[in-house]
């Protein structure tokens, strides 16, 4: 003979799919039969087993909702809890990423903006030297220009 609550818990099992929310979901209902049982004064074996009997899949649904919402709630309980410590840990890794980035990026701005002063450097040393050589004095072409 199957004891009423293993049988109870095995319907429980049977309709709900998730095994975690059937557990919770029969915790419940032992919450829910416990507060029966303190109404009714010190119930026999009888009435607990028709107590039991009972519970229809309509009541075995409402109890799995009710999981739902309390396995939801623990998550996002959990989640609250641990979201400070998740933010913490992933802000030291991003500013230890930012730092060495930002260093080796500064070495490599330095060298570019050196590199690009010399090469417009000598580019306009190289023009300068063209237009002299070809005769050309740009203050000259200006004032013809713009008629200074």
């Amino acid at each position: 003979m199957t004891l009423p609550h293993v049988s109870t818990f095995q319907r429980f099992l049977a309709r709900i799919d998730d095994q975690l929310q059937a557990s919770v979901a029969f915790g419940l209902f032992m919450e829910a039969e416990q507060k029966w049982a303190e109404h009714n004064g010190d119930p026999t074996d009888a009435k607990y087993r028709n107590y039991q009997k009972q519970l229809t899949e309509h009541d075995i649904d409402r109890f799995a909702n009710d999981a739902n919402v309390v396995l939801s709630r623990f998550a996002s309980a959990a989640v609250v809890t641990k979201r400070a410590e998740i933010l913490q840990e992933n802000l030291e890794r991003y500013e230890a990423a930012a730092g060495k980035g930002h260093s080796a990026f500064r070495g490599w701005g330095v060298a570019e903006a050196l590199g690009g002063a010399f090469a417009w450097t000598f580019l306009l040393i190289g023009f300068s030297f063209l237009l002299k050589y070809y005769g050309i004095d740009l203050i000259e072409v200006y004032h013809k220009v713009f008629g200074h």
